[in-house]
């Protein structure tokens, strides 16, 4: 194997006396959380604008229980989004750059105790609440956003998982906005993999005259006779 090659030390990933990975992995799901989780998912839609095959699965996500909207916004404006209409058509977001004064504390003492406390009035109470939410086309949104969700425990978290499961198996012809894995990917074991079979050859040779080779120069298509690994 690779690791083996690499590193005489290492332990065959088939050597019985490693842990069983799945036996792991169920023990880590069944461990109960001691707080809650916020979870934020960084995503790119699109590449110069909003890919517009996401518009109703995004929207999907906001009527989870988990969810507590999407940070994002449009070019030069940032918004934070709580809501969407159903056919993905629209978002609702507000602008998060909008301030006013904080409610005033005070401070009440009891001999050698003290509490504080916040004095809230009706006027307050009604400022915090928009009166003119904006409505946005979702096809207008910057492609750059990140997915807000909050999980209480990790039954709330597996329902969420169930949840992203659910609408892939709803229209398997779906795109995914992302995917869950119980371990971490290694990512760097298909690449060492092609370099050994590859005697080695990990870089492209350049060449003044003729170019970099395994480019075709009309198609700017990789040659499937390429015999080095593009990283």
């Amino acid at each position: 194997s690779v690791n083996s090659t690499l590193d005489p030390l290492a332990q065959h990933p088939l050597d019985p006396c490693l842990p069983d990975p799945m036996e792991e992995t169920k023990k880590l799901r069944q461990l109960e959380w001691d707080t809650g989780l916020l979870l934020l998912i960084p995503l790119r839609l699109g590449l110069d604008q909003f890919n517009e095959r996401y518009s109703e699965l995004l929207a999907r996500t906001f009527s989870f229980p988990q969810s507590v909207g999407v940070l994002g916004g449009r070019p030069r404006g940032a918004r934070w989004f709580y809501g969407a209409h159903s056919d993905g058509s629209n978002v609702l977001g507000l602008d998060p750059h909008t301030v006013q004064t904080a409610p005033q504390r005070r401070t009440i003492r009891a001999g050698k105790l003290s509490k504080t406390s916040v004095s809230v009035s009706e006027d307050y109470v009604h400022s915090i609440f928009t009166t003119c939410p904006e409505t946005y086309p979702i096809s207008k949104m910057d492609p750059s956003l990140a997915l807000a969700f909050y999980c209480s425990d990790r039954k709330d978290f597996l329902h969420l998982e169930e949840l992203f499961r659910d609408l892939k198996q709803t229209d398997p012809e779906q795109l995914e906005l992302f995917t869950f894995s119980d371990s971490k990917p290694d990512y760097s074991s298909g690449a060492l993999n092609s370099m050994m079979q590859g005697g080695g050859a990990g870089i492209a040779d350049f060449d003044d005259d003729d170019g970099i080779d395994g480019f075709d120069e009309e198609s700017d298509a990789v040659s499937d006779e390429s015999d080095y690994v593009l990283l």
